[in-house]
């Protein structure tokens, strides 16, 4: 019996996890990184160039659909984790490389839809920029 109490918890606490994909990709247009006194969070916000339109069907997320925006913040993260994303973002936009995202279903009233993970293009074309992100599962 306790078996099956813990596989239904278990299946329980997966199926209430957000979903992820990659998406893109993208021409990162800002970055911005700082700290929202007001949630007590460590916030990263980009907006890119493309349309996001439909990024996660039948999931409203305005920051994501209106101002073209996705991001993360965390009370939790340490400053070198939020260095290291803010580098890689601003090396992508100083480079003028597209990106895919890795994004989840989660969305964030300030940012959109939550970062999980980024792959810089570099001179790939877009059809293999995406076909590298299948080979990063996610």
């Amino acid at each position: 019996m306790k078996k099956v109490i813990t596989v239904c918890l278990l299946l329980l606490a997966c199926s209430t996890q957000a979903a992820q994909k990659w998406v893109g990709p993208f021409t990162i247009k800002t970055v911005a990184e700082y700290y929202y006194e007001q949630g007590r969070v460590s916030i990263i916000r980009i907006t890119v160039s493309e349309s996001t339109a439909n990024i996660w069907p039948g999931i409203q997320c305005l920051p994501t659909s209106q101002d073209h925006s996705f991001g993360d913040w965390s009370a939790s993260h340490s400053e070198g984790w939020m260095a290291r994303r803010f580098s890689f973002v601003n090396l992508a936009k100083a480079l003028d490389s597209k990106v895919m995202l890795n994004v989840s279903s989660t969305c964030g009233s300030i940012v959109g839809f939550q970062l999980w993970g980024e792959l810089l293009c570099g001179d790939l074309s877009d059809e293999e920029c995406v076909a590298a992100t299948n080979r990063l599962g996610g």
